[in-house]
């Protein structure tokens, strides 16, 4: 591997460490110009350098990036998705923080994630760039007269490199993603796994709204596993009051699955899918009571290779159809749940 900064320090996949980067490049005397002419065109106020200010709170609420023009009345807010794709409800979140604190500014808003092209809802005038389009401007730059001293130079250069790395192993990820489900511990792959399951929330999102299936949330990557974990709680399958049904999806572990482990209520449903789930391949495993005490399990399983090709390679778009695959055998015993 080259030589890089930010390799050697482990922060290359930090957030933190991208909104940093791009705060140190639009403050810098000898780079602002360039890269606020380069990376947000659409803010046309002289920015007060000394008002750049990372992780800026509100309402528990962090905003990445937020800077101000010299005459107080423009902002400037940059959101920076490097682990994750943005969500409509993150972006109106940001709007109404805004609206209540400042609500006679004038609001210029960009982010930044991996793939624009992947985010399908309406972004109203929210500017989105991605990362290919990032390190391709400091490459521009680098390519320029800009009379930076050599350490200077050296640290920009290598924020480049690895930015194009990542990139670079991003389009390779869209289309093979074998490995990544085989070696699920592996600190990359952890790194990888998070960042697709924010990709199939996208696309599932969109193909349960043409079935016109509504979804009550996606839990996506809740806290700090060490296989990233998703899961699909489904409306149908639950009401007020009662014992959460979901789909959970964990490395190669695909389960429908019952936050409870009260046995009067887990063991009906435990019959009740072993009576109805069919074709189910020689490796599932349907749930069953024990003496351990739990506050959730699952109620049938499936190796998620169980329906894909052995020992082929496979994409983002075949992982969406393997985890659409195990709905659609398990919805209609988890629906019957309420008649």
């Amino acid at each position: 591997m080259p030589f890089n900064y930010f390799k050697v320090l482990s922060k290359d996949d930090k957030e933190l460490i991208h909104s940093s980067f791009i705060k140190f490049l639009i403050e810098d005397e000898e780079t602002s110009n360039y890269f606020m002419s380069a990376l947000f065109p659409q803010f046309q106020k002289e920015l007060n350098t000394e008002s750049i200010e990372l992780e800026k709170g509100y309402n528990r609420k962090r905003i990445d990036i937020e800077a101000w023009s010299e005459d107080g009345e423009h902002i400037l807010i940059v959101e920076n998705k490097f682990k994750s794709f943005p969500y409509k409800k993150q972006l109106d979140e940001y709007e109404a923080i805004y609206a209540h604190h400042h609500p006679n500014k004038h609001l210029t808003k960009y982010l930044l994630c991996f793939d624009p092209e992947l985010v399908l809802f309406d972004r109203g005038d929210w500017h989105f760039i991605g990362y290919e389009e990032v390190y391709q401007v400091v490459d521009r730059f680098l390519n320029t007269d800009h009379g930076l001293f050599p350490e200077k130079e050296y640290f920009i250069r290598h924020y480049s490199e690895f930015l194009r790395g990542y990139f670079e192993q991003y389009s390779i990820r869209m289309n093979s993603c074998r490995n990544l489900y085989e070696r699920t511990n592996d600190k990359s792959s952890k790194f990888w796994l998070r960042l697709i399951n924010c990709i199939i929330v996208q696309k599932l999102e969109e193909e349960f709204r043409d079935r016109n299936v509504t979804i009550k949330r996606y839990d996506l990557n809740p806290g700090n596993t060490s296989v990233p974990v998703l899961n699909i709680v489904p409306d149908a399958w639950n009401q007020e009051g009662e014992a959460e049904l979901l789909i959970q999806f964990q490395g190669r572990a695909l389960k429908y699955y019952c936050h409870s482990g009260d046995a009067a209520l887990v063991e009906p449903l435990f019959v009740h899918a072993r009576e109805s789930i069919v074709d189910s391949p020689e490796s599932a495993k349907f749930g069953r009571l024990t003496r351990r005490q739990v506050r959730s399990c699952f109620i049938y399983k499936e190796d998620f290779f169980s329906e894909l090709p052995e020992n082929e390679d496979f994409g983002v778009d075949a992982v969406v159809e393997r985890l659409l695959s195990f709905f659609d055998k398990v919805h209609p015993v988890a629906s019957e749940r309420f008649g």
